[in-house]
């Protein structure tokens, strides 16, 4: 049985698109990359995260500023340079002196394997490595493993279909326990950093983004402010607020995410759906229906005068 090259299959009430050609996946995903770029909308890494990120949140201007400060940052610390190839170089050799400690007897490769991956990219992140030995690296490593373990089970196909589950005990706790553990470890990194920092001399990732953090915290025409877990964005500045939506209108044309408008909607509408591709085919089609129909011209005008009269009528009934 045959689908054709593109298809579509539920998942729950989730529709995915399915393409089978690899001509149709390279025009989509690279050609139009920019408009595929999006990510759906995963209750269980929106728990975790709580909507930061960049590898697996909703393709927006957050988005696009992370991942331009990313491959910026990362390129100013060799990232396709052979400074990166020393580390990786450096991190072969301390693989291989792991390995040859057990002297022709039989290991498990995956651990050592893993290990050496994960201190390469600690070494852009954090600036060092971490030794083998080193049981808090050891410790989440596995807690990761676990977060993924647990995330590809049933309990994560449970928790997107019924995100509710959040509240009740179970599994699912333990995947927000790792979470929190390992941003903990973050966190102390960077209170670490901070203490030590050198804008004139940067010595990793953490020390990048510390600096740019310090260049775009302002408290005056624009702050931010929490309801509950979601940071809003406050403009205080007539200018600002026209810049934003008016010149920058499309960047900040998206919505945050209502779980209940979604539930209510299928995800379907424009006026309180996440900007992306049909948003922005939606509203194409709606201003050039509704210009057909007189939107901004005197055919609306008669319309809305008749309807004043008529609602003039209706209160003078009442004397």
């Amino acid at each position: 049985m045959q689908y054709g090259d593109l298809c579509c299959v539920y998942v729950g009430k989730r529709p995915m698109i399915v393409l089978n050609n690899v001509e149709m996946a390279k025009e989509a995903l690279v050609q139009n990359g920019t408009v595929f770029s999006g990510r759906p909308h995963v209750p269980l890494i929106e728990w975790v995260t709580k909507g930061y990120g960049i590898v697996a949140v909703t393709y927006g201007h957050a988005w696009k500023q992370q991942r331009r400060f990313a491959l910026h940052t990362l390129r100013n610390f060799g990232l396709g340079k052979k400074s990166v190839e020393e580390r990786v170089a450096e991190e072969a050799r301390c693989l291989i002196t792991e390995m040859l400690k057990h002297e022709g007897k039989a290991l498990d490769p995956m651990y050592p394997i893993m290990n050496a991956v994960s201190n390469i990219i600690c070494s852009i992140i954090f600036g060092d490595r971490f030794d083998n030995e080193d049981k808090r690296f050891a410790k989440l490593l596995e807690i990761l493993n676990e977060n993924i373990r647990l995330s590809g089970s049933a309990v994560g196909l449970v928790f997107n279909l019924v995100p509710f589950i959040r509240h009740f005990p179970g599994p699912q706790q333990k995947i927000l326990q790792n979470a929190n553990a390992l941003t903990g470890f973050i966190r102390e990194v960077m209170e670490d950093h901070k203490k030590t920092l050198d804008s004139e001399n940067l010595r990793d990732f953490i020390d990048a983004y510390l600096v740019e953090i310090s260049k775009t915290v302002q408290y005056g025409d624009l702050c931010c402010v929490y309801v509950g877990r979601r940071p809003l964005i406050i403009l205080n500045n007539i200018k600002m607020v026209k810049e934003a939506f008016v010149q920058n209108g499309i960047v900040f044309s998206g919505r945050p995410y209502i779980p209940v408008i979604d539930w209510v909607t299928n995800g379907y509408g424009i006026l309180a759906v996440t900007y992306g591709h049909a948003w922005k085919q939606q509203r194409r089609f709606a201003l050039h229906t509704l210009r057909n129909f007189g939107l901004g011209k005197k055919s609306v005008e008669e319309r809305v005068a008749e309807e004043a009269r008529c609602l003039i009528t209706e209160m003078l009934k009442h004397e």
